[in-house]
């Protein structure tokens, strides 16, 4: 019984299926570049804090507890950004 990570998927789901691989999973297809798939429209963070006239990081850091479409930009970003000194 080949199972990975106890009886979970990378998704969550629960799998009781005896020689179960991971890498013939569907939901295991893309996940090398997942989080460019969540991203929308790329630039567009960086495009209004050129308008606004100050550097991507003060603008997000600025409208991170808005509400709408800037605030979840924002708070994307912010995080992100995070992730990439890691």
């Amino acid at each position: 019984m080949q199972l990975r990570h106890g009886n979970k998927r990378a998704d969550g789901r629960m799998v009781d299926i005896p020689n179960y691989n991971m890498q013939n999973d569907a939901s295991h297809s893309n996940t090398k570049n997942f989080i460019a798939g969540a991203i929308k429209h790329p630039g567009a963070e960086t495009a209004a804090a050129k308008r606004a006239g100050v550097s991507t990081h003060a603008y997000m850091e600025e409208h991170k507890h808005d509400s709408g479409t800037a605030g979840k930009r924002a708070r994307l970003g912010l995080t992100l950004s995070k992730l990439a000194k890691k």
